[in-house]
């Protein structure tokens, strides 16, 4: 399991008038915020540096904002002036449950489904897949919190939506650091 780390913008009541129209179009009223690898909803915080990030840059399809090192993405990130992100540990396509593996000074927050080309999360920012999947099935990071779960849900999105990209998503597991 290759354990992965990023940074991203935390989206949530703090957003004022743009979280009270997501909420209202997503119909996602249980929310307490969004925590997801989707860029759109909650943007990289982490401007990679090739050069000098090379030997930590986990660069994948459309991903340059993943570290193979927790230690050297907290370095890179004491120099930003966003103070309102996460860091997040991750593992793509996860083969085991993670809602029992403890990562020290982490807290597991569920699976997120985001289309293969990293551009949507199929759970919070596609305005609903109703036959495959319903707000009940999201806890309140509109993440999946069950592995079965997550699987599941993903492969009826493909059954159900053929010809939709979005449905053709990476399962990711979430870690938030403390």
């Amino acid at each position: 399991m290759q354990i992965r780390y990023t940074a991203i913008e935390k989206f949530g009541p703090h957003n004022g008038e743009n979280w009270i129209n997501y909420v209202a179009w997503s119909k996602l009223c249980h929310l307490q915020e969004v925590i997801s690898l989707d860029p759109m909803l909650c943007p990289s915080i982490v401007e990679a540096d090739f050069e000098k990030d090379n030997e930590y840059l986990i660069w994948e399809n459309f991903t340059s904002d993943q570290y193979s090192d927790l230690n050297y993405l907290k370095v890179k990130l004491k120099d930003t002036d966003n103070f309102l992100y996460h860091i997040l540990a991750i593992v793509k396509e996860p083969e085991q449950d993670c809602e029992r593996i403890a990562l020290a000074n982490a807290e597991f927050i569920g699976y997120d489904l985001v289309d293969t080309e990293g551009s949507a999360s199929a759970l919070t920012n596609c305005g609903g897949f109703e036959e495959t999947f319903s707000p009940k099935d999201l806890n309140v990071y509109g993440l999946i919190p069950f592995y079965e779960k997550a699987y599941s849900i993903r492969e009826a999105l493909l059954k159900n939506n053929p010809d939709e990209h979005h449905a053709d998503c990476y399962i990711w597991a979430i870690w938030r650091i403390k």
